[in-house]
């Protein structure tokens, strides 16, 4: 997933879905974050999104 992020202090970590998590490979092993982030952080955004949308 690509998220666009700032004020990191110049860290920059993959986000990987749970999925990569239990498949293994580069993403995942070289996260910062734990399974399940991805996720959560669309969840987030959805939830924000339809905070600021207002129907036509």
């Amino acid at each position: 997933m690509t998220l666009p992020s700032g004020l990191t202090n110049g860290d920059e970590y993959y986000f990987p879905m749970a999925e990569a998590y239990d498949e293994g490979g580069y993403e995942a092993r070289s996260s910062a974050y734990k399974k399940g982030v991805a996720e959560a952080l669309i969840e987030a955004a959805i939830e924000l999104l339809n905070m600021i949308h207002s129907p036509i």
